[in-house]
């Protein structure tokens, strides 16, 4: 069984930079992601998957430098999301709406985080100090 638990991060300076990069990257891929679906579909009656988008990723870290910065799990993660909204459209739910700055802000990070010395570890960033009243318990399977 898993369990969800929310913690106050205590950010310095660079760290809140670090995530609001990450935020403005993920967004930036779920809308680029969202409006090449629509082109397509609308050109080719063609519904491009995750795989897909995926795959252009790649390019996209090419023209846009800035994404490179950040990690891959933020970027992936936002396309996944993208995938699972679009999912939920054919099952009755509303068509996928762009992201824009003044929403809830979120990135998720997957791999290669833990505790280490009673501080949170992400990539790319470092240590974290975080505050909370229970300790971790088990595995931490992802983070948001």
């Amino acid at each position: 069984m898993l369990k969800a638990f929310k913690y106050k991060l205590d950010l310095n300076l660079k760290q809140k930079s670090y995530f609001n990069n990450c935020f403005g990257c993920a967004r930036l891929v779920y809308n680029l992601g969202l409006s090449t679906k629509i082109q397509t579909y609308q050109s080719l009656k063609v519904n491009l998957s995750f795989y897909d988008l995926n795959k252009q990723l790649t390019d996209l870290k090419k023209e846009f430098i800035f994404l490179k910065e950040v990690g891959k799990d933020c970027l992936q993660n936002a396309l996944i999301n993208l995938d699972q909204s679009y999912k939920n459209f054919f099952r009755g739910n509303g068509f996928p709406k762009y992201k824009n700055k003044h929403t809830k802000q979120a990135c998720k990070f997957n791999n290669n985080v833990g505790i280490k010395d009673g501080k949170l570890k992400i990539p790319k960033i470092g240590l974290i100090k975080y505050y909370g009243d229970r300790e971790f318990k088990g595995t931490i399977k992802s983070k948001l």
